[in-house]
This record gives structure tokens, C-alpha cells and sequence, in this order.
């Protein structure tokens, strides 16, 4: 009976322990995965290298020739900001100067008022005349009469 007993647990172990498929098929996973990972790792290793040598070789140069047109063009910038400023400060005066405001209302009431005297004049002389004329014809009109 112990030999079934073995052979039943040997069975058993055959069917149901796995340990020694699982470890050498996680042994395997393992590899391939740090051999991928690892080829991936160096790629990525020597990409930022050859990205360090060629800013190491060029970039430094091209950097110090931008940074003397960045100060001129900052100094650009800054008298542009100025322009800017002294037209926002010029604009400012003239809205709250109202000298020319209160110069087009002074002509403005000059004209009118000079306006006004042509036309009494015009008036003026117009009922003067119709006077004149109605006087004339009351002459004309004796004159026919007698």
C-alpha cells in the first residue's frame, strides 16, 4: 500500500506541482525579456550619446553666435516697448487735451453767430427794399391818379 501511495503521489505531483515547468518557463520570460530590454537600454544609450557629441560639437557654437543676435534682439525689443509706451503716452495727452475741442467750439460759435448777423443784415436790407419799392409804388400810383 505505500508503494500506491507513493505512486499516487507521484501522480499527484505530476499533475498539480508545476514548480519545475513555471520556473524554467519564468527563466526564459526572464531572458528574453532582459536580452530585448537590454538591446533597447544600449540603443537608447548610444542615441544619447551621439545627441550629446553632435550638441557638444555644434550646439555650443550656434549658441554663442544666437546669444549676440538674442541681446540685439532683445535691445530691438526694448526700444520697440519704448516707441510703444511714448505713443501710448502721447495718445493720452491729446484725449485729455481739449484745447482743440474747446477751440473748434469757440469757432464754431463764431460762425454761427457771424451767420446770424449776414442773414439780419440780408433781412434788414430785404425789408428795406420792400419798403422802398412799396413806397415807389404808392408814388407810381398818385401819379397815375391825378
Amino acid at each position: 500500500m505505500s508503494e500506491v501511495v507513493k505512486d499516487i503521489g507521484k501522480v499527484w505531483d505530476r499533475i498539480f506541482d508545476h514548480k519545475g515547468f513555471l520556473s524554467g518557463e519564468i527563466a526564459f520570460m526572464l531572458r528574453e525579456f532582459q536580452t530585448k530590454r537590454n538591446d533597447k537600454e544600449v540603443d537608447s544609450l548610444f542615441n544619447v550619446i551621439e545627441n550629446i557629441t553632435e550638441i557638444k560639437d555644434t550646439g555650443i557654437d550656434n549658441l554663442v553666435q544666437l546669444q549676440d543676435h538674442v541681446e540685439n534682439i532683445y535691445e530691438q525689443l526694448d526700444e520697440a516697448l519704448n516707441e510703444c509706451n511714448r505713443f501710448t503716452n502721447l495718445e493720452e495727452t491729446i484725449k485729455t487735451d481739449t484745447t482743440i475741442e474747446d477751440i473748434q467750439f469757440k469757432r464754431k460759435l463764431a460762425w454761427e453767430e457771424f451767420m446770424e448777423t449776414i442773414y439780419s443784415e440780408i433781412d434788414s436790407n430785404f425789408k428795406e427794399k420792400e419798403l422802398d419799392i412799396a413806397q415807389l409804388f404808392e408814388d407810381i400810383e398818385k401819379k397815375l391818379f391825378i
